[in-house]
C-alpha cells in the first residue's frame, strides 16, 4: 500500500514537471521553409490596411524572422487589439498559417499566447512596410 502511494506521488510529480517544461521552456514554434511560401499578407491592426507581399526577399525576411524567434507560453492575453496579423500562403494560394502579433514581442498563435524570449519579432520592418508605401 505504501509503495502504491509512493508510486502515485512520483507519477503526479513527473506529470507536473513535464507540464512545466512544456509551458515554461522557451522554444521555436515556427519552422517554415521559405521556398514553400509564395505570399504573405499583413493586416495592420491599427488602421486595417492590408499589404500583400510576393517578392521573394520580403517573404524570405519574414519567414527567417519568424523561424529565428524562440517563444515561451504566456498566460497574459492582450485586452484588445493587435499590431499585425501575418498570414502565409503556398504557391496554390492556400493559407498555410496565421500569426497575430500583439506587440512587444508577444504573439497569439493557435489560440495560445506567447512572448518572445530569444530574438524578437522585427516590428520595425513591419512598420516600415506601411510607411514606405
Amino acid at each position: 500500500m505504501k509503495r502504491r502511494v509512493l508510486l502515485s506521488f512520483f507519477g503526479v510529480i513527473s506529470i507536473l514537471i513535464v507540464v512545466l517544461v512544456i509551458t515554461l521552456v522557451p522554444r521555436r514554434i515556427f519552422n517554415y521553409e521559405a521556398e514553400n511560401i509564395a505570399k504573405v499578407t499583413i493586416l495592420n491592426g491599427i488602421n486595417g490596411e492590408l499589404i500583400e507581399l510576393t517578392e521573394k526577399d520580403d517573404v524570405d525576411r519574414i519567414v527567417y524572422n519568424l523561424n529565428s524567434v524562440s517563444f515561451q507560453r504566456n498566460g497574459i492575453s492582450p485586452k484588445a487589439g493587435f499590431s499585425y496579423k501575418v498570414t502565409l500562403y503556398d504557391k496554390n494560394d492556400k493559407q498555410i498559417d496565421s500569426i497575430t502579433i500583439t506587440g512587444n514581442g508577444n504573439i497569439s498563435y493557435k489560440q495560445t499566447n506567447y512572448k518572445a524570449t530569444k530574438n524578437k519579432i522585427d516590428l520595425k520592418y513591419y512598420e516600415n512596410l506601411y510607411t514606405n508605401r
